[in-house]
């Protein structure tokens, strides 16, 4: 059995909740800088330290969503 992180870290469960919210900004049609730059979760500095950081945060959430929902995601321009 593979050792690791708790599926219920709190690292983990803030990361999944980074990730949709990166995942509402996309699909309102924000940049990555703009999504970047976002306010945190919890109101202490931005949601991401860089726009590759959103853009690799919503191509992780991808793979968690159903198709057809991936694909909206993927038609944003």
């Amino acid at each position: 059995m593979a050792r690791g992180e708790s599926k219920s870290s709190v690292r983990r469960i803030q990361a999944k909740q980074r990730q949709k919210r990166a995942r509402e900004l996309r699909l309102a049609g924000m940049t990555f800088t703009a999504i970047a730059e976002a306010p945190s979760l919890h109101g202490n500095g931005p949601l991401f330290r860089s726009p590759q950081a959103a853009h690799e945060s919503i191509k992780r959430a991808l793979r968690d969503l159903p198709k057809a929902e991936a694909e909206d995601l993927r038609d944003v321009d």
